[in-house]
Parts: structure tokens; sequence; C-alpha cells
């Protein structure tokens, strides 16, 4: 598509800026703390959904007495985001949160958000991303029966609405009008970069951890890897995704490395091993919200594989700090199959494409797979055994089993 035009943003109010310089001024690692209380926004919009998130962003805004019965100023407060969308109504409702939130409040979008989150996403006074976070936005959908004069009506009153859309688009981000209409128009996947450079997002993450450098602390990884698999001190996290309660855009996953992650002293936390036992990821709403969490993980993370698995299910291992892989697993490179939505074919195939050129770019920085398997994963379906995956990178130790 056409790069927009740019142009620079409305000046903004003393109280908003308060609340943007608060984040801005946060390091990518303070984002990923107990600094800021987080709350996830993660599945379609609905008003259910939205009524949720106003109890949640309400109960951070007044937190309960710790322990010792003193109640504690509330900390800042980053929304997690990884919606397709859903209500229009609802999506509009999730906006006053912005402005009831007594305490300053930013957005990340983990993975996508698309349709009615973007209100939420782009309306929030500060926005982060990471590098593989998405944005979609479009037209509104709308069904309706009835005579003549009430649908004539209907289109009369979604005319403000429509027209509410296009301003906030338009003076939340770079894009110009015209911008707006030739995106809207569309279902077409943006990238984080492309967001950053239309204003959409404020920020990308740009996380490197380097957990062997905190490998003393950690007994643990100089056992045997039998052993070390068989201690019951090592915390363990199963990852399952399209499966309750891990389904495509459950939050559960990254909660549960939240608490073990975000205490006085995350180094002090054990080893953290990964388990999945699904093929059927199928989907990037789940693995890249998961790659850009365990990527900013200070202590040590061992994948242990042991069943087959699709690509998408591995790319989140892959920023393991050790990777396991039983002799009795294979990896499926099957990438060719998927499809990413969109109301025309040029949608599907460039949406598709993006997240293509996401997958090829982490599996070059990753892996030492062959340049003509990567450069040829939409075309053609490989099955690597673990064999290959030792030889290539993809795992660092194979077990026998037999």
């Amino acid at each position: 598509m056409a790069t927009p035009r740019r142009k620079s943003k409305k000046s903004i109010d003393k109280s908003t800026h308060k609340k943007r310089s608060i984040f801005h001024d946060m390091t990518d690692d303070d984002l990923f703390s107990d600094k800021v209380t987080h709350i996830y926004y993660y599945g379609d919009v609905s008003i259910e959904s939205v009524r949720q998130l106003k109890a949640d962003v309400a109960a951070a805004c007044a937190p309960a007495p710790d322990v010792k019965g003193v109640r504690h100023s509330p900390k800042p407060i980053l929304v997690h985001i990884n919606s397709p969308g859903g209500s229009l109504e609802a999506g509009l409702s999730s906006m006053s949160i912005l402005q009831e939130s007594r305490v300053p409040i930013a957005v990340m979008v983990d993975g996508i958000s698309a349709s009615a989150a973007t209100f939420l996403s782009i309306g929030a006074p500060y926005r982060i991303a990471n590098t593989f976070s998405t944005c979609l936005i479009h037209q509104y959908s709308n069904y309706q029966w009835g005579k003549e004069e009430d649908l004539k009506f209907s289109i009369e009153s979604l005319a403000y609405i429509s027209k509410y859309m296009y301003d906030l688009y338009e003076k939340r981000t770079k894009l110009t009008k015209g911008d707006v209409a030739r995106l809207m128009k569309r279902d077409v996947l943006l990238g984080a970069a492309q967001c950053k450079e239309f204003g959409i997002f404020d920020r990308i993450l740009n996380i490197k951890v380097n957990p062997s450098k905190h490998a003393a602390r950690h007994p643990e990884l100089n056992l045997t890897t039998k052993v070390m698999l068989q201690k019951t001190n090592i915390n363990q996290i199963n990852i399952e995704c399209g499966l309750p309660p891990t389904a495509p855009y459950s939050p559960e996953v990254m909660k549960r490395m939240d608490s073990m992650l975000f205490t006085a002293d995350a180094l002090e936390v054990k080893p953290i091993i990964f388990r999945t036992s699904t093929y059927h990821c199928s989907s990037p709403t789940f693995c890249f919200p998961l790659v850009a969490r365990i990527n900013s993980i200070h202590v040590p993370t061992i994948a242990v594989i042991d069943t087959y698995l699709d690509l998408y299910s591995i790319i989140p291992l892959l920023f393991c700090t050790k990777r396991i892989m039983y002799d009795n697993a294979t990896l499926i490179m099957n990438i060719v199959y998927d499809t990413q939505y969109g109301p025309s074919l040029q949608d599907m195939y460039d949406n598709t494409m993006l997240v293509v050129r996401m997958i090829k770019t982490i599996l070059r920085a990753r892996t030492s797979l062959p340049a003509s398997m990567i450069d040829n994963i939409e075309k053609e379906k490989f099955v690597l055994t673990p064999a290959d995956c030792l030889q290539y990178g993809v795992v660092s130790e194979v077990i026998g089993l037999i």
C-alpha cells in the first residue's frame, strides 16, 4: 500500500502529557515488572469483556491493603491487548476507561489489536508494542432488518459513529483523512514498524535479555538433563494453545508467568520449564505474544518438546535459553496452509505474507535452518526429525527414549 503522508500530532493537554511521560520514562524492563499493574484484555470485544476490564481498572486504582494492612498508592496501569475485535458498541464503551482511571494508564499490544479493539489501543495516551505486534482498522460491520424507512434511519444514526471513528484515527495518529479512508476500505494488517511510522504506536520494545549471565544463581543448570527434568522445585508452564483455558486469545499462560516473575527479586525465581503438548497452535494470535513474554524473562528457560509440533508452536520456544527434544517428536513446517483473514483475496494475501515475513525473521535469527527452506515455508511443507532439529539449531539436545 502507498505510504501515507506524515502529519504532526495535535498538541496534548498537560494531564495527558504527564500520563504519557510516566511510561515514556520507563525502561523496557520496567514495563515487564511489578512497577506497573498488569491487566489483560484478551479475546473478543464484548459488553461482558469491557465490563470486566472496567472492573479490573477500578480495582487497580484502589488496591487492597497488603498483608500488614498498609494501603499503598496505586501503580500505573498497563493494559495488555490481544484482540481480534468484536462489538462496535462495546469498543466505544471501552474508551471511557481512559478518562475515568485516576492513575496513569497505557496499553501494550501483545499480539493484535483489530477492529473494535483499536478504540482502546489507539485512543490510549501511550501505546506500546513489541516487534511482532499488529493492528487492523476498518469500517464497521452492521446487520439490520426491517422496513425501508427503518433501514434509512439506521444508516443515518450510524453515520455519526462512522465520522467519530474517522476523527479518532486521524487525531490520534499521523494519518490524514485520505489515509484513514483508504485503510478503512480494506482489512489489512499493519506491522509494528509501520504502525509506529503512522503514529498508531508510540514505542516498540527492544528487549535483549541474556539469561545465561545469571546462570551462576541457578545451580540446577549444572545438573544433567535427566536429573534436572526430574526436579520438582523448578517452575513448570504448560503451553496448550487452542485448548481451554489457553485458547488463542486467553491470557492464562501470561498470568502464570507474571505470578512467577513480577516479584521483589525476579532473578531469584527458579528456572522455568516450558512444555508444549499440542500440535494445532494454528495461529499467530497465540505465538507472537508468547515470543515477547519469553524473550523478556531474566531467568533461564528450558523448552521441552515431546510430541509433534507445528511451526507456530515452536516459534515462541526458540527464545528459550535451552531447548530439549525427545526422539519421538517431530516438527511440521506447514505454514503453507495458513491464510490470514480479509474481505478480499488481496487482503488475505497481504496479511498472510506479513505473518510469513515475521516467521522468517525469527527463523533466520534463532536457527541455522537452510536458507532454501526458510525462503519457501509459504510454498512447501517440511517435516524435521529430532536429528534435523539438532543439526539446524532448532533444539540444543535430543533425548533418546529407546
